[in-house]
């Protein structure tokens, strides 16, 4: 009874550990999509629309979810049985790492080969199409690099937990090897912030009024 009960935490444990894994890969893939779809179809208003945008972030919550489902049923990383070669090890390589590069790479190329063959019309649109076009390569760009980060810091960690046993390893990488996922996600948000200018002016306000506001309360006082 109790191997039994210990089994289906950790088996919960290891559910709620990949579904986290897979919400914060296919996001990428999610923001991917969705910017092929306003890029691509620019003439279609659904797929600049609200609707769309939440409809891609739902669908993308949702197969997390789904992909994560077998940890509950097999014992993972998280239980005391080992997962090396085994069905569970290369299941996680694919859904966590491979797959959701793929479906990046996928969108990025469709976009950036949409991109590549849009700028024969970009003198003829005038200045308006140009500012256009290179914003559309300036994200593409920004894409790329903030996924290539978050990727190369989460791989290693992921392959040493899967396949691997992480105790082995020496205190001075073992501890790079943590501190390395939330250093990219930092870099990713940082660099969302830096080259979002709404973001920055938003940011930008929040900080200089609370001082003000502070000041008046204290004078009032």
């Amino acid at each position: 009874m109790l191997n039994a009960s210990s089994s289906v935490s950790c088996r919960l444990e290891g559910f709620l550990v990949a579904m986290a894994a897979c919400q914060m890969m296919y996001s990428h893939g999610v923001a991917a999509f969705s910017r092929m779809l306003t890029i691509i179809y620019a003439s279609k208003h659904i797929f600049r629309s609200n609707i769309c945008l939440w409809s891609c972030i739902g669908f993308g919550w949702l197969f997390s979810i789904v992909i994560a489902l077998p940890y509950l049923f097999l014992d993972g990383f998280t239980c005391s049985t080992s997962t090396t070669r085994t069905f569970l090890s290369y299941y996680t390589l694919f859904s966590v790492l491979l797959l959701p590069a793929m479906i990046v790479g996928f969108c990025n190329g469709r976009v950036f080969l949409f991109v590549r063959k849009s700028t024969r019309q970009v003198h003829a649109q005038g200045s308006s199409g140009k500012v256009s076009h290179e914003r559309d390569v300036r994200l593409l760009e920004i894409m790329i690099v903030t996924f290539t980060i978050f990727f190369a810091g989460w791989t290693p960690v992921l392959l040493t937990q899967t396949f691997g046993n992480s105790n082995s390893l020496p205190t001075v990488i073992g501890a790079c090897l943590q501190v390395l996922p939330s250093s990219t996600v930092f870099f990713d948000v940082a660099c969302l912030i830096y080259t979002n200018q709404p973001v920055r002016r938003f940011l930008k306000q929040l900080i200089v009024r609370h001082p003000r506001n502070a000041l008046v309360n204290n004078t009032l006082r």
